[in-house]
Formats: C-alpha cells, sequence, structure tokens
C-alpha cells in the first residue's frame, strides 16, 4: 500500500470537503439535463429569429463590443451561442483582444479533449487534426506553449507529437518539459542560489531524463510530481473501479497514472447513478487520500492533494523564466478549455493582476465560469491560435520560442 500523504486531513474536514463535493456534482449532474432542454429551447428560438437579429440582440446585450469584424465572418454571421452572451466570442471580439495583447509576449496553455480535439464517445479515439497539430506547432515556435490535459501525460503526448511542448498530464500532477530544458533551468538556478539542483524538479526513474546518447532516449524531462506516492494507489483504485463496472453497460475505466476516470457518456442514463455510486464507494474508502471530482461525463478519482490545472499553470508560468528577460506586465497567458476542471486555471488566470490573464471556454452553452471570452468548438481554436500566430509574425506581439524559456538572462541568450 502507499505511503500516506503528509496532508492528511481530519475527519471532520473530509466530511467538509465530501459535503461540498456533493453539492458539486449535484450541480454537473443536473446541469447535464438542463443543457438538453436548453438547447432544444434554443433551437426553436433560432427558428423565430433571423440571423441580423439575433446579432443585434447580442450587440444591444453588450455594449463593449466592438464593431470589427474579421474578413472571414459572413455577411449574414450565424447567430451567437448562448455561451457568446455570457462570455464574448473571441473571434468576433478579436480586435479588443488585439489592444490587450500589443506588445507582449503570449503564453499559450491548451486543455486537449474538446479544446484542441474533438469530444467522441471512444476517448482513445480522440484525434487532434493534422490542421490543429500544425497550428500549435506554428504557435509554439512563437509563444510558449504547454498542453495541460486530464489525460496521463504519456497519453496526451501519443496524441499530441509535438516534442517542442510542455505537458502537464493528470490535470497538473506529471509535468514534464522538452529535453534538455529542465536541467538548463536547473543550472541557472544552480548558478544563481547556489544549489546544483532544485528541489521541486524531480528526474525519474520511467525512462525520462535517461542517457543523452541513447538513441531510444525520451524527447522531454520530468520537472515536478506533487503526488509522487499516489502512483501505486491509483493502481489499486484502477483495479477496484474495472471490477466495480464489470456489470454496467457501457461504462469505461481510464488508468491516467495520477488519476483514474470513469466514464458514463455511453452509458444509459439509467445507469448513471450506479456509475457514481462506484465512484463514491471507492472514495469513501479512503478518504484521507483520495478525492471525486467531476467532467464532461466522467466521474475521476484523484489523490486528496492541494493541486489542479491552475497550480500546474502556475508552476510552469514560473518554470519558463520569463521573469529574467521580461517585465510582469509584458507577458500575457492565455488558457483554453471546455470543462469544469479547467475552471481552476481560469480563476488561477483571473486573479492575476492587471489583466495578465485570459481565459476562454470552449461552449456553445452558458456555464458558470471565470474566462473572459469563449469560441464554440476546437474549429474556432484553431482559427484563434492562428491569428496569435499572425500577431507575432507581424510584430504586433512579442515572440520567443517555447524551447528558449529556461535559463535565459535580460536581454541576452540561454544560460
Amino acid at each position: 500500500m502507499a505511503p500516506m500523504p503528509n496532508d492528511a486531513t481530519s475527519g471532520a474536514d473530509v466530511a467538509g470537503i465530501v459535503t461540498r463535493q456533493r453539492r458539486s456534482e449535484k450541480y454537473w449532474e443536473d446541469y447535464e439535463d438542463w443543457k438538453a432542454q436548453r438547447s432544444s429551447r434554443a433551437a426553436i428560438r433560432v427558428k423565430k429569429t433571423t440571423r441580423r437579429e439575433s446579432y443585434r440582440a447580442l450587440k444591444r446585450a453588450d455594449g463593449a463590443l466592438t464593431s470589427f469584424v474579421p474578413s472571414n465572418v459572413p455577411a449574414h454571421p450565424t447567430p451567437p451561442t448562448l455561451a457568446q452572451k455570457h462570455h464574448p466570442c473571441a473571434i468576433e471580439c478579436f480586435e479588443r483582444f488585439v489592444a490587450a495583447a500589443s506588445g507582449k509576449l503570449l503564453t499559450v496553455f491548451l486543455d486537449y479533449d474538446g479544446t484542441i480535439s474533438p469530444i467522441v464517445k471512444q476517448p482513445e479515439r480522440a484525434f487532434m487534426s493534422d490542421e490543429m497539430r500544425a497550428a500549435v506547432k506554428r504557435v509554439a515556435a512563437l509563444y510558449p506553449t504547454a498542453v495541460i490535459s486530464g489525460r496521463s501525460r504519456e497519453k496526451v503526448y501519443d496524441f499530441v507529437q509535438i516534442p517542442e511542448l510542455y505537458y502537464a498530464g493528470s490535470h497538473g500532477l506529471d509535468i514534464v518539459g522538452p529535453r534538455g530544458i529542465a536541467s538548463r533551468r536547473r543550472r541557472a538556478r544552480g548558478a544563481e542560489d547556489g544549489d546544483a539542483a532544485s528541489t521541486d524538479v524531480d528526474v525519474s526513474a520511467s525512462g525520462v531524463g535517461e542517457d543523452e546518447d541513447d538513441d531510444a532516449a525520451p524527447t522531454h524531462e520530468a520537472m515536478h510530481q506533487p503526488a509522487p506516492w499516489a502512483a501505486e494507489l491509483m493502481d489499486e483504485v484502477n483495479d477496484r473501479c474495472v471490477k466495480a463496472i464489470e456489470d454496467i453497460p457501457g461504462a469505461t475505466v481510464d488508468h491516467n497514472k495520477f488519476c483514474i476516470s470513469v466514464h458514463y457518456r455511453n452509458c444509459d442514463p439509467k445507469h448513471w447513478g450506479e456509475v457514481n455510486a462506484v465512484v463514491d464507494a471507492c472514495v469513501a474508502s479512503d478518504p484521507t487520500r483520495l478525492k471525486k471530482a467531476t467532467g464532461r461525463k466522467v466521474f475521476e478519482v484523484k489523490p486528496r492533494v492541494a493541486w489542479d490545472k491552475g497550480k500546474a499553470l502556475s508552476f510552469l508560468l514560473g518554470e519558463l523564466g520569463l521573469d529574467e528577460r521580461f517585465h510582469e506586465d509584458e507577458v500575457l497567458s492565455l488558457y483554453f478549455g471546455d470543462d469544469h476542471t479547467d475552471e481552476d486555471a481560469f480563476n488561477e488566470l483571473k486573479g492575476m493582476p492587471n489583466g495578465r490573464g485570459c481565459g476562454v471556454i470552449v461552449s456553445t452553452v452558458p456555464k458558470p465560469s471565470d474566462a473572459s471570452f469563449s469560441v464554440r468548438d476546437p474549429d474556432d481554436v484553431l482559427i484563434f491560435l492562428n491569428r496569435i500566430a499572425d500577431l507575432a509574425e507581424n510584430g504586433t506581439t512579442k515572440s520567443m520560442r517555447t524551447t528558449d524559456t529556461a535559463g535565459v538572462k535580460r536581454g541576452g541568450g540561454a544560460a
């Protein structure tokens, strides 16, 4: 059995946490039902309203929208989504974004499923398009770029296959950087702090960070694992969940190294409660070390640590070395995500002073969110990524390759 974490909580604390979790779970369960009903009502309303009338209604509702209309927007724009009435469309409001980004270096953080790849019934087939891969690679050559996913780090890399990026798997519990980045950053710190190694960087024995002369050596180095003890525990959780859902048609379990995802997307709604009960029972068996989270038709079991996508985003921003070259007001951080777990990152960005963070939610329906803008789907994300690449190439924003983000000195090259 894996050792106990250092931050074990009391029984009273656990009870309070579980109560708050249940309230959150009920909200997101109700939300799925409400979304289907709301979509049906929205479809009826759209039939009664012309495209132009709908667009004018949005402009009246949000006086902050500019008159800027990108060249590829048709003369009769499509009706705005319900999400856009709560969070302005990042593409239609791109001129506002340009005003905020001008003269700054962007840092780009991307969720995977539902953001740069479509949501599919079979998670193992959530492939990103060649166009999206090209766009992400283009952005990474111009701005520091990372993918932060609920999938295991190995799985998300197998889908993306861009070695220049930073990757944070298991909702940020397993962070790696391009090969050589982590070691260069440690050397920079050692030279400054008199300490040759950074305590928060763990080059593990899992094959990451092996001999550079080995032709089979991986392309990345491990940087941070806030709960290394959880890997063994999640093996046990996975075995338990797999066995428990055997008789639930459509339910599947995905082992993501530091978290376990139990999917019910392909289940009949009458079985959703059974899947929920399986996850609740699993967490209740070890509440001091396990916690439950919810997503789009998925329940997740995670280690009970104070870490999430927002913490991972902040950690990466600290590791990029940008503070050694840019003033803090010269950096604008973006995060694109579509799910409940991405709200931690949106919240982290919203808390940055002087508008230094900007969240973009990928959704066609309104959700309670700390994001600043919205886009409809991965196709819109693709458009936006190419547009911000254009900004760097035409000199509107500053640029810096992802692979140049460690050991840099203000006004100089790599350390």
